[in-house]
């Protein structure tokens, strides 16, 4: 199902309150970086089995208390707390979602760009960044500034050239601008820099224009945090 897509004042209020969450957004986004730290903590630990089984037990028994309020959707949390937009726990870019790096995303007049570090949870290649997370964040950047510019819909085709390894643990910032704009399709461009200018990863997307998944309907979760589908 789809709707009209967001304008391009909706998508840049969105991305203001992610970048300065309103007070109803303080609670998860506390949790979603706990949890991000757990796993950086987790990821690569030199700890003996002994304290990884006593931190597993204390972290399932975490997930037990939550698990009674899990929904099956991030829409229902994003839309209480997100104050403009749902992207507070989005994937990508959402501080209270904890599988996020997270990107931090800012307006630079009709670009785009996001500032981010990947760590140890994000490491393919030894010491650098996995290539999947490097593309996932071209999806976000990419779309966004078709977005900001009043060109919003759904990705069509992502392409990605790895020019150099990402390395971990630095600052490096994705750019993204509109290239070119036809009746149904928007083209995106952009890169990923480090601070020196170095050019590690190269992304280009179509975007469909005026098209936008509906939210799903609010339903009871079908399974818990600690487990799968059913």
């Amino acid at each position: 199902m789809s709707t009209a897509p967001p304008g391009p004042a909706d998508i840049r209020y969105a991305l203001a309150a992610t970048a300065a969450p309103v007070p109803a957004a303080d609670a998860a986004i506390r949790l979603g970086e706990a949890v991000r730290s757990l796993n950086r903590a987790v990821v690569g630990s030199s700890a003996p089995d002994a304290v990884l089984d006593e931190v597993a037990t204390d972290v399932q028994r975490l997930v037990d208390r939550l698990a009674p309020y899990a929904r099956p959707s991030r829409y229902e949390q994003a839309q209480a707390i997100s104050g403009e937009g749902t992207f507070a726990n989005h994937p990508m870019i959402g501080p209270a979602n904890p599988c996020s790096p997270p990107i931090a995303m800012r307006v630079d007049g009709h670009r785009l760009v996001g500032e981010v570090g990947f760590g140890t949870p994000q490491e393919g290649p030894p010491g650098c960044a996995y290539g999947g997370y490097l593309a996932a964040g071209f999806d976000a950047i990419l779309l966004m500034t078709a977005g900001i510019n009043g060109l919003a819909g759904l990705t069509k085709s992502l392409s990605v050239r790895y020019r150099r390894p990402t390395p971990l643990h630095v600052p490096v910032h994705y750019v993204g601008e509109v290239e070119g704009v036809e009746e149904r399709v928007v083209r995106v461009r952009g890169s990923l820099v480090g601070d020196d200018g170095t050019v590690y990863v190269e992304g280009a997307a179509e975007v469909a224009r005026g098209v936008r998944m509906a939210p799903p309907a609010t339903q009871p979760p079908r399974f818990s945090p600690g487990e799968g589908p059913r």
